[in-house]
């Protein structure tokens, strides 16, 4: 009985090891016949030059960025859509982009250096944190349909970072760019000078007090320049300088985070402006409203005292403004002739 069971045994063992030999040699035909042909060398060496053409990125119409900080939505106010700008910003604040942050963003793109490539597949696009971008860069080319890079994760040993480029096939792994994509927010973007006023394409400019049942004053363009709403003429300097003036304004503060104690007093002074600047382009209309004075809101302090908050129609983010560019304002038809 014993010997038949070490025989059993030796049996089985034997058979294991056959089994497994023949296991191994189905996945090894497995393997050959359905792996991925190996790719011809000039198809890697255009793979791992950047994707993203440089002539993509050298105009732009809008550029809309979304990370950890929100979603930004920027304009191109450049007739020529050149990169250069000037940008505005249309959410979520209406308000002028601060000089030199979207060449900075195009540049980092167009010099990303790749060193390796990845197959997009959904192993990898876990594995890489591109399930859940920790960046989405989309943009308006002039000349082709909108492109888009969405960057994951952040390699920490080798300073590398993973990305996609639109409808591109693969996985991109790079050095680190000069933006810091994943980082930028209001404090980045919007300039602190909060108006800029395009007056090649102005057509209207309005202040309005409240309760607004008439403009304080109307700009008008015609043939000779400048009017007023019942036709009188301005001089066209003294109206360059008002809006040079005004372009002076300056936050120190974005109100992008209130405590909720706080937050019925923000309310009061957002639905009862004291003031409404409208400005008619010939390709858009920028309406923006001035609170009343204050020096606080709610336990909320402001560094400079006196100030009044600047925003958009519709935004959740106001800018807090001294009240010394109040002053700005304070015009009549007759400051202009």
């Amino acid at each position: 009985m014993k010997n038949t069971l070490i025989q059993w045994r030796r049996h089985w063992s034997t058979w294991t090891i056959i089994g497994f030999g023949i296991l191994l040699f189905f996945v090894a035909i497995f393997a050959e016949l359905f792996q991925a042909p190996p790719l011809p060398p000039q198809e890697i060496t255009k793979m791992v030059q950047n994707p993203i053409p440089s002539a993509a990125i050298e105009k732009m119409i809008e550029l809309k960025m979304t990370n950890k900080n929100g979603t930004f939505v920027l304009k191109n106010l450049n007739p020529n859509y050149e990169s250069s700008g000037p940008w505005l910003m249309e959410s979520p604040q209406k308000t002028k982009v601060k000089s030199g942050i979207v060449e900075k963003i195009i540049k980092s793109l167009d010099s990303l250096y790749i060193r390796n490539i990845h197959r997009l597949e959904p192993i990898n696009l876990k594995s890489f944190s591109l399930d859940k971008p920790s960046c989405e860069i989309k943009w308006t080319h002039p000349l082709s349909a909108p492109l888009e890079v969405k960057f994951g994760l952040i390699n920490p040993i080798d300073n590398s970072l993973y990305f996609t480029f639109s409808d591109q096939k693969w996985i991109y792994q790079s050095t680190l760019p000069e933006a810091t994509f994943d980082q930028i927010g209001l404090n980045d973007l919007i300039d602190t000078h909060i108006l800029f006023i395009q007056t090649d394409r102005l057509v209207k400019a309005e202040i309005w007090k409240n309760p607004f049942d008439i403009p304080q004053i109307s700009i008008i363009r015609n043939n000779d320049g400048w009017m007023s709403e019942d036709g009188q003429q301005f001089k066209t300097d003294k109206v360059l300088s008002f809006f040079e003036r005004i372009q002076k304004m300056k936050s120190y503060m974005i109100l992008d985070k209130v405590e909720s104690e706080n937050q019925p007093s923000l309310q009061e002074l957002l639905i009862k402006p004291a003031y409404k600047l409208v400005f008619t382009y010939t390709d858009r209309l920028e309406t923006y409203f001035l609170s009343q004075t204050t020096d606080h809101i709610g336990s909320l302090k402001f560094d400079k005292g006196s100030s009044f908050l600047f925003y958009s129609q519709g935004s959740p983010t106001p800018l807090i403004i001294s009240k010394e560019y109040l002053f700005s304002l304070l015009l009549k038809p007759d400051d202009l002739r």
